[in-house]
């Protein structure tokens, strides 16, 4: 993968995840509001992620899509919070093992790096507080 073809990938994803978990944060501000603070943290943390990585590329032209932010809620309704939430985890350690060759090249993505694991984790406590 290029360059360029990675910071934009990676850059789009960052982005996109900020208005999942808010909605998600959302979903659960009434019944579960520590869920929902955990939730609300780490959509904080992509939209630094976002930055990080749009410091790296210069693209300032993407924005996020909020697919994930209407599909995730409702897929979640579908097949249950926990099944969804460990998706999401196994999704932001993949997201860990994408960046890991990076950090040599890029060596800001670190930070970044080291957040998706926390997250991964976050996500599987979340399955325990459910």
């Amino acid at each position: 993968m290029t360059d360029e073809k990675f910071l934009k990938k990676s850059q789009q994803g960052e982005l996109d995840a900020v208005p999942m978990y808010n909605a998600l944060a959302k979903k659960f501000a009434d019944k579960n509001p520590e869920v929902a603070e955990i939730l609300k943290g780490m959509a904080a943390d992509e939209g630094r992620h976002a930055s990080v990585v749009k410091n790296i590329s210069g693209d300032s032209s993407l924005r996020p899509k909020m697919l994930k932010a209407k599909a995730v809620p409702v897929l979640m309704n579908c097949i249950g919070k926990r099944t969804m939430f460990k998706i999401i985890a196994g999704q932001e350690y993949k997201a860990y093992d994408t960046y890991a060759p990076w950090i040599d090249k890029f060596p800001e993505i670190a930070s970044v790096q080291a957040d998706e694991k926390r997250h991964g984790d976050l996500c599987m406590k979340i399955v325990t507080l459910l």
